[in-house]
C-alpha cells in the first residue's frame, strides 16, 4: 500500500463468516486481518473506509477505529536487505537527534500492573514514546492517572531532556470491612411448583407444593415484627403498654428447588460457511517508527489471514527509542460454503441442543424432554420443551422507602 493512508478497525460481529461474505460481495479490499478472542481487527485503505463503515452499520456490527496512520513505503521494491539496514540506521539517528520527542518513559514503581496501567493511559492521551513533548498536557494526564489508574492515589509528571518521569504514590491497602448488602427478596425465575426449601434468612411466602409464576416473591426480605413499649404517667404513676407494628429489612438467603418448564429453539441453516485454515505460515516484517509502519517486504498480503505479532524494541545507550521491528506470522485461510441436507441440518441442531443442556442445565435434572422438528425453505428448526428440576429463584434487591 504505497503512499496511501490506512485505517484499522476493531469489530465485534455475531457472524464473522457472513461479514467476510459481504466484504467479498462489496469488493472491499482488506488486509492485516486478525481474529483475537472472537474480535476482528481489519485494516483498509482510505478509499474503502467509508464503504466499510456503511457495511458495518448495515450489519449492526459494533466497531471502533483503532489507529490511523500513513503507511508510506520508503523502500523501493527492489531494495536489498543491506539497503533496509542502512535505512533503519538513518531513521534511528534521526530519532536520537529529535530533542522534542519522547524517547523514554520511567514510572517510579516496582508494581508491574501499575506501571503497565500508567503507560497505557499516557499513550492514549498523547504522552507515549515518540510524542511531541511541547504538546503534552501534564495537568490533564496527571488528573486522568489519579482517576483511572488502579492502585495509585497521586501522580506527578516531570520532563528531563527527552525522558518523561512519572512519580506515583500507591494506595495503602485497607483492612477488610464488613459490608451489609441491600435488602432483597428471592423471586421465582420460572413458572413452576416448589418442592424443596432451604432458607437461611428471610420470610417464606410460599409453601412446598405451591405453584408460582415468574417474578413472584417466594422469600421476602421484609419481616413484620411487633415492638412493645411501656409508657409511664408521671402524675398518676400508672403504666400502659403500647404495641407498634414495624418492619425489619434483611437480605434473603437460601435456595428453593422445584419443577419448572423451559422452551428453547435451535436453528441450523442448509447453507453454512466454514473457515478453512491452510496450515501454511508466512512471516512479514515491518519497521515501526513514531506510529508509522513501513513494510519491509515486497509482496503485499492479500486474501483472508489470521496473524500473530511479535515486536522487537530498540534501545541506544540504555534508552528506549520509538523504533521497533514487527514480525507478523500470517496463515492463509479461505472460506468454503457447505450445503447440508435436511437430515444433516437437523442433526447439527440436535448437537447444539445437547451443548446447551451441558453448559446451562448441567446442575439441574432434566425430568422430561420433548422435541419438535420443523423445516423451512432455508433451515431446520428444533424446538425443545424441557421439564426441569432445579433451583428456581433469583435474588432481587429493593430500596427501602421512607
Amino acid at each position: 500500500m504505497t503512499g496511501i493512508i490506512t485505517v484499522r478497525y476493531r469489530i465485534i460481529s455475531d457472524n464473522h463468516a457472513r461479514l467476510f461474505q459481504k466484504l467479498r460481495e462489496e469488493r472491499i479490499k482488506t488486509f492485516d486481518i486478525t481474529d483475537k478472542d472472537d474480535i476482528l481487527f481489519i485494516s483498509v485503505t482510505i478509499r474503502f473506509s467509508q464503504k466499510l463503515k456503511k457495511l458495518l452499520d448495515q450489519s449492526e456490527c459494533v466497531y471502533e477505529t483503532v489507529s490511523k496512520g500513513a503507511l508510506i513505503r520508503l523502500f523501493d521494491l527492489s531494495m536489498k536487505r543491506s539497503g533496509l539496514c542502512i535505512g533503519a540506521v538513518i531513521c534511528t539517528a534521526a530519532v536520537l537527534t529529535a530533542k522534542d520527542r519522547t524517547l523514554d518513559i520511567k514510572v517510579l514503581t516496582d508494581n508491574k500492573d501499575i506501571s503497565s496501567s500508567v503507560m497505557t493511559i499516557m499513550k492514549e492521551n498523547g504522552a507515549g514514546i515518540g510524542s511531541y513533548i511541547p504538546g503534552i498536557n501534564k495537568p490533564k494526564i496527571e488528573r486522568l492517572l489519579k482517576q483511572k489508574a488502579e492502585g495509585i492515589s497521586w501522580a506527578g509528571i516531570s520532563i528531563t531532556d527527552s525522558t518523561l518521569t512519572v512519580d506515583v504514590i500507591e494506595n495503602i491497602p485497607q483492612p477488610p470491612k464488613h459490608c451489609e448488602r441491600m435488602p432483597s427478596d428471592l423471586v421465582a425465575a420460572h413458572d413452576g411448583v416448589i418442592e424443596k426449601v432451604e432458607i437461611l434468612n428471610g420470610r417464606l411466602e410460599k409453601t412446598i407444593g405451591s405453584g408460582v409464576v415468574k417474578g413472584e416473591i417466594i422469600v421476602s426480605g421484609k419481616i413484620p415484627e411487633k415492638r412493645t413499649t411501656v409508657i409511664k404517667d408521671e402524675e398518676t404513676g400508672s403504666r400502659t403498654v403500647k404495641t407498634d407494628e414495624i418492619t425489619r429489612y434483611v437480605r434473603s438467603i437460601g435456595e428453593v428447588y422445584g419443577t419448572y418448564t423451559d422452551t428453547q429453539v435451535f436453528e441450523q441453516s442448509y447453507n453454512d460457511t466454514r473457515l478453512i485454515r491452510s496450515g501454511q505460515d508466512r512471516h512479514l516484517k515491518s519497521l515501526r517508527l513514531l506510529g508509522i509502519e513501513i513494510p519491509l517486504y515486497i509482496k503485499d498480503t492479500d486474501g483472508l489471514l489470521l496473524s500473530d505479532e511479535k515486536t522487537t524494541d530498540f534501545a541506544a545507550a540504555g534508552i528506549r527509542i520509538p523504533i521497533a521491528i514487527c514480525d507478523r506470522t500470517y496463515e492463509k485461510c479461505t472460506f468454503s460454503t457447505v450445503i447440508y441436507s435436511k437430515e444433516q441440518a437437523a442433526e447439527i441442531a440436535r448437537r447444539t441442543s445437547r451443548t446447551y443442556e451441558k453448559n446451562f442445565l448441567g446442575d439441574s435434572e432434566i425430568k422430561k424432554r420433548d422435541e419438535q422438528l420443523t423445516y423451512t425453505s432455508d433451515k431446520a428448526i428444533l424446538t425443545v420443551k424441557y421439564e426441569i428440576y432445579g433451583k428456581m429463584t433469583e435474588e432481587k434487591q429493593f430500596f427501602i422507602k421512607k
